[in-house]
C-alpha cells in the first residue's frame, strides 16, 4: 500500500489533522528529500493510530513526549513525518516551549492535503521568526512563499511586485504593505 494513500484515509475517517510549519516542504517530503510537520489532534490519536497500521513505517523517539517521529518506508526511502500532538515551537530545535491552541485555527484542504490557513501560517510563521531572531531575509523568503500558495495572489521578486485579487484577508494586507519595503 502507497503511504501517499495515508493522508486520503486519514481524510475519509475524518482526523483532525493538518500540514503545519512546512507547507514549501510537501511535494519535497513526497520526494523523500524534506520531513513533513502535522498537528494531530490526540483525541483522533486512536483512529490514526489503526490507519498508520496499514503501512510500512518505523516510529523513532523524538525527544518530546508530544512529538512522534514516523518514517514511512517505502521503495528503499525512508519519509520522516513529524506528528506534533500539540502546536509547539522554540528558539532551536531542541526546545519547544512556545505553544498554539488549536481552537480558533483554520484549515483547508488542497490536493487530497488538510493544510492551515495561510493566513494562521503567516501568524505563526511571524511569531517564531520574531522568538528565534530570525534573519530579516530569510523570514521574508519564507513569508513569499506562504504568499505564493494562496490562490489570487501573483508575486514577482524582483523588485517585489505583489498583485491581491479581492476578497483577501487584511491581515495579509497589512503584511504585503511591510514586506513591500524590504530588500530580499
Amino acid at each position: 500500500m502507497k503511504f501517499r494513500n495515508f493522508f486520503q484515509e486519514l481524510n475519509k475517517r475524518k482526523v483532525d489533522y493538518f500540514i503545519w510549519k512546512s507547507r514549501e516542504n510537501t511535494k519535497k517530503f513526497f520526494s523523500g528529500e524534506k520531513d513533513l510537520d502535522i498537528y494531530l489532534n490526540p483525541k483522533h490519536e486512536e483512529i490514526f493510530n489503526k490507519i498508520l497500521k496499514k503501512y510500512p513505517h518505523e516510529e523513532r523517539i523524538s525527544g518530546f513526549d508530544h512529538i512522534r517521529m514516523v518514517y514511512f518506508l517505502e521503495g528503499g526511502k525512508k519519509y520522516l513525518l513529524h506528528i506534533f500532538k500539540k502546536l509547539s515551537f522554540g528558539k532551536s530545535r531542541f526546545t519547544k516551549n512556545y505553544f498554539i491552541e488549536r481552537k480558533n485555527l483554520r484549515v483547508i484542504s488542497k490536493n487530497s492535503l488538510k493544510y492551515l490557513s495561510p493566513e494562521d501560517e503567516i501568524r505563526i510563521y511571524f511569531l517564531k521568526s520574531i522568538i528565534k531572531k530570525q534573519p530579516k531575509k530569510e523570514a521574508y523568503k519564507t513569508f513569499l512563499n506562504i504568499l505564493r500558495s494562496i490562490k489570487g495572489v501573483d508575486i514577482k521578486t524582483r523588485p517585489i511586485i505583489i498583485k491581491v485579487s479581492n476578497p483577501f484577508p487584511q491581515i495579509l494586507k497589512l503584511f504585503i504593505r511591510k514586506i513591500k519595503k524590504f530588500k530580499i
